[in-house]
């Protein structure tokens, strides 16, 4: 049987296309993944296929689109169910390619993956079986976990430390706390503006508001060749004023 195979990066392919080929099917690859960001990182996991494909003499189709601006226009109104259209549309590609190109089945190296949504993969798979008729190539290449590790490490295959995209780059990198730090973060900026805008509108309208800093309650002593002054009252005002903006950003 004539299978083709999508691969995601070149570690993740290794126990897949060892299998298979111990079952006596002839694998060809399909790399196709505008799910990986930034640019740079997508250049060493194309380049890192490239590698495994020649040691191992697998034959590759290479689909080589940085396709960034389709990617997040599908998934960033909704970045918590990015996995699903990751894993849909990539998978669809395949299942397209191979039914034009007279494959008799399809699968992909996500089946290796422990942290992948398996039985999601799965039922993608049967779904666009029947779309394209052709047929999906189920296998549970998870057995195989700790022996692809061994194998790309031997191989000196370039081992990512993330998924792909960059939501997961995200979560890879940024510590938990500071993540849930962000929102409050993003509120103290807004407070820090609009103490600036305060500020600037009184050194702008101060001399055109007649009752600023001459409230009552406002402090002033004159004295021969002495004056202080001090807006006890405004200032009451304004921090009051302040006060409630920062409730309302609490709240």
């Amino acid at each position: 049987m004539n299978l083709l195979l999508h691969i995601c990066c070149g570690p993740c392919a290794v126990f897949p296309v060892k299998e298979l080929r111990n079952r006596g099917i002839a694998v060809t690859g399909y790399f196709d993944n505008h799910n990986i960001h930034p640019y740079q990182e997508y250049q060493r996991r194309l380049e890192a296929v490239r590698d495994f494909a020649g040691q191992t003499g697998l034959e590759v189709h290479y689909r080589e689109e940085y396709r960034l601006d389709e990617f997040l226009a599908a998934v960033a109104a909704d970045p918590g169910s990015r996995c699903r259209y990751c894993y849909a549309s990539r998978m669809e590609a395949t299942a397209a390619f191979a039914a034009r190109q007279g494959y008799a089945a399809f699968t992909s190296t996500l089946l290796y993956s422990r942290y992948q949504q398996h039985e999601e993969i799965r039922r993608l798979g049967d779904e666009l079986a029947q779309r394209y008729g052709i047929a999906f190539f189920y296998a549970d290449f998870r057995s195989g976990w700790q022996e692809g590790i061994r194998l790309s490490k031997e191989m000196g295959l370039y081992r990512q430390q993330y998924c792909g995209c960059s939501y997961s780059e995200r979560d890879r990198y940024l510590p938990p706390a500071r993540r849930a730090r962000m929102p409050e973060l993003g509120k103290t900026l807004i407070v820090i503006g609009l103490l600036v805008v305060a500020l600037g509108g009184i050194l702008v309208f101060a001399g055109k508001i007649p009752w600023l800093g001459r409230l009552p309650g406002d402090i002033t002593i004159k004295k021969e060749n002495f004056t202080f002054y001090f807006p006890l009252a405004t200032s009451i005002l304004l921090s009051l004023l302040l006060s409630f903006i920062l409730w309302l950003l609490r709240k």
